[in-house]
């Protein structure tokens, strides 16, 4: 029913069912600021809506915090004309609306999208605990690192797994193409280019990723990331051609 969370199954959880609406949310985002598509557009209005609900309901916190994230980047971005707040005015009143109308038992999404830290009752949540679990790893084995997964499962946590599994000089090889990735965003921003969609569903990804995902089996981060690190890389070297450097 509405006042439940969003059911998926074996193929498709509920997690992706979440992943896939904050993109799709994104993309036409990014038609509708960067590009300028109109927000009333049957291509845009439609989908947006049907990607809202299926947030709202699928409860996903991880890709909940990155749709607005990369919202609030786009919505917000150097590239942007005042034209463009109307439609973030719409935007946000449908979000607000669909919210109020979709997921009306507030109490069971506040405690579905809040984490639990634990108390002097309880540890918390599992995945609180995998967490812990992990910076403990982390601290005793901090320079070559331990295994993959804690001894009560997966960390849910990309950033986490990989110093626990390679150690804190390791993971750079992880660290440092994501600082790339904002290093030359900002090379981007100081000229006022826009950056290419790709740049923002990596950005998605990789702040989804803190709450679920593994470091191989998270494709879609993978993917993004070489994508958007590539895009950049020719949008620099286009500048610099432009300017005779």
């Amino acid at each position: 029913g509405l006042n439940g969370r969003l059911a998926g199954n074996d193929i498709l959880n509920t997690i992706t069912l979440g992943a896939f609406a904050g993109m799709l949310m994104v993309i036409i985002a990014y038609r509708v600021i960067i590009l300028n598509s109109p927000m009333l557009h049957l291509f845009n209005c439609i989908p947006f809506f049907v990607a809202i609900v299926v947030l709202v309901l699928s409860l996903s916190r991880g890709a909940m915090l990155a749709t607005a994230v990369v919202m609030y980047m786009i919505f917000f971005s150097k590239s942007n004309v005042k034209s463009t707040y109307r439609n973030l005015a719409i935007l946000l009143l449908m979000g607000i609306g669909l919210f109020v109308v979709f997921n009306s038992d507030l109490g069971m999404a506040t405690s579905r999208i809040a984490i639990d830290i634990g108390d002097e009752d309880s540890d918390g949540e599992a995945r609180v605990v995998l967490w812990v679990l992990a910076i403990q790893k982390i601290i005793n084995y901090p320079i070559f690192g331990s295994s993959v997964t804690t001894s009560i499962g997966y960390v849910h946590n990309i950033y986490l797994e990989s110093i626990m599994a390679a150690g804190l000089f390791a993971s750079l090889l992880l660290f440092y193409p994501i600082w790339s990735v904002r290093s030359k965003m900002n090379k981007l921003s100081k000229i006022k280019s826009p950056v290419s969609l790709s740049v923002y569903l990596f950005i998605f990804h990789a702040t989804a990723c803190i709450f679920s995902g593994t470091i191989y089996n998270s494709e879609y981060f993978w993917i993004t990331l070489a994508i958007a690190l590539n895009s950049l890389q020719e949008r620099n070297a286009s500048y610099l051609t432009r300017e005779g450097v």
